[in-house]
């Protein structure tokens, strides 16, 4: 993720659509990959961490952020010359993994529009993909950026129990089985803005 990939117009009318990757959560919330921040059933907003973000990358490979504080974004905030919001990519997601939930969500409010996707200051979940994996990798809601392992159940069991916990969550959100599908039924916004 370049921060070029990123920049360009800072308004938007409407709403656009891009694709995503989550972390999840063994109480079946959705998290972000990097930050830990849950996303919530409908509207999420963004919250901004330049306060205090420190990015770790772990012994495992993992990069998570760790934050020391995060306020609201007021009306004073712009997203231009600062990295908050809800990160989306026009086509395919280079942060997608066969342990993580992908999906399309829709940004809205204060956009920042970029070559390769968007990030918006408030976003909503509209579609997720069931991944063919049996089995997630686990965050424990104590624990941000901590897998949890489940290793005493098998692993068809582990993926069915948190399909049923994130359907249950997400009772708003579309699930499907297949990415053409997908992205028939929510196609994300097409491409960037010419540069």
């Amino acid at each position: 993720m370049e921060a070029d990939e990123f920049g360009g117009p800072a308004l938007v009318l409407g709403s656009v659509r891009g694709r995503r990757s989550f972390g999840v959560r063994a109480d079946g919330h959705l998290t972000g990959v990097f930050h830990t921040q849950v996303w919530h059933p409908g509207e999420n907003l963004a919250r901004c961490r330049r306060d205090g973000g420190v990015v770790e990358r772990r012994p495992d490979g993992r990069i998570v952020v760790r934050t020391s504080s995060s306020r609201e974004i007021g009306t004073g905030h712009g997203l231009g010359g600062c990295t908050c919001g809800f990160y989306a990519y026009y086509q395919q997601d280079p942060y997608t993994a066969h342990r993580r939930l992908s999906g399309v969500v829709e940004g809205y409010g204060r956009v920042v529009l970029g070559t390769a996707g968007f990030r918006a200051e408030k976003a909503r979940i509209l579609a997720l993909l069931l991944p063919a994996e049996p089995a997630f990798d686990v965050r424990g809601p104590g624990a941000p950026g901590q897998p949890v392992h489940l290793d005493d159940v098998e692993p068809v069991e582990r993926r069915e129990a948190d399909v049923t916990r994130i359907r249950s969550t997400y009772r708003d959100v579309a699930f499907f089985a297949r990415e053409d599908d997908m992205l028939a039924a929510y196609p994300p916004t097409e491409r960037g803005p010419e540069v």
